[in-house]
Formats: structure tokens, sequence, C-alpha cells
């Protein structure tokens, strides 16, 4: 608990109050849209789309891909399930054609885990600007497992991106530069 505190000061503030900020303008968007009687297709960036999960088992994602990834510290998930853990990641393919958003959850304990919801945003490093945003619904994470909450692959090659995530409304310390 100590240890997730600390990452908690290293963000700032400002991107606390950013990624509220965020948040609040994605759902006016929603509203609005809803309001004007659009599609939340045509809502444009600020609307989330819907993630994936992908179960791994007991199989490590990051060493059993051929994708390079960038991945923030693992950080407890809540006090309820010590034994979860997760981390924010950035992927590029193995080609270095396109790049996606990550959140690993890993399960350490000896029962499934209560329902753990992630969300995870892909920026461009130089400006922070949104290249895409997902979330992934409520899902249980088997013992001794892995399962890994994905956003869309984005293509052509995106310059050098991050990752920012929140799982069960907590946010994680973001992922190196990509």
């Amino acid at each position: 608990m100590l240890i997730r505190h600390a990452f908690r000061m290293a963000m700032s503030e400002s991107e606390r109050d950013y990624m509220r900020v965020s948040r609040i303008a994605a759902s006016s968007v929603a509203i609005i849209t809803a309001a004007l009687g659009l599609s939340m297709a045509t809502a444009g960036p600020a609307s989330a789309a819907t993630g994936t999960w992908v179960y791994y088992g007991n199989k490590n994602p990051i060493t059993s891909s051929a994708s390079t990834w960038r991945c923030g510290p693992t950080e407890e998930v809540n006090n309820r399930w010590p034994d979860v853990v997760a981390q924010v990641c950035a992927v590029r393919t193995a080609k270095g054609d396109a790049a996606q958003g990550a959140v690993i959850v890993r399960n350490n304990g000896d029962t499934t885990s209560d329902s753990v919801d992630a969300s995870v945003s892909l920026r461009n490093s130089a400006d922070g600007s949104l290249a895409g945003w997902w979330d992934c619904g409520p899902t249980g994470i088997p013992a001794h497992s892995w399962k890994v909450c994905f956003g869309k692959t984005l293509d052509p090659k995106l310059a050098d991106v991050y990752a920012d995530a929140t799982v069960n409304g907590d946010f994680l310390v973001r992922s190196p530069n990509l």
C-alpha cells in the first residue's frame, strides 16, 4: 500500500486533474451527442471505444509476444485483493508499424478475483494528445493467471507514444515512451 501511495504521489495533481477533466469531457460529449440524436460513432476521439480482454492463463503476455512492450510499474489493484496487480503498457507490433495500449492484470492468489474493470488510452509522447481510448468491462481474474485489456491496434505508425490507464477507477503510473 505504501508503494502504491508513493506512485500516486509521483503523479502530479495536474495529471490527475487532466484525467478527471478528460472523463468529464467524454461524458459531456456523450450526453450532447445523445441529445442531438447523433450516433456515438460520430462523436470523435473523446468517446471511449470497447477494449478487449484476452486471457493468457499462466503465460506471461510480454514474454510470449513478438511485440515490443514498454510498461509502467506493477501496482496493487486494491486492498481487498492484495494478490491482484496491474500495469499499463504501450505495445508496438514486431514490424514497428502499429501501436496499442494495454493493461496487464495478474492474479497471484489462490482464488478468482472479484470483478476488475480497466480503461486504457494511447497518447502521443510529444504533446500528450489522445490517439485512442478504450474501456474493458468488468471481468474476474482466475487464480494464478494473467488477463490483458487491449485497445485497438492503431496504424499507420504513430510517432512515440505512451499509455495511461485506470483499473477499478484508480489511476496507474503511465508507461514509458515507446
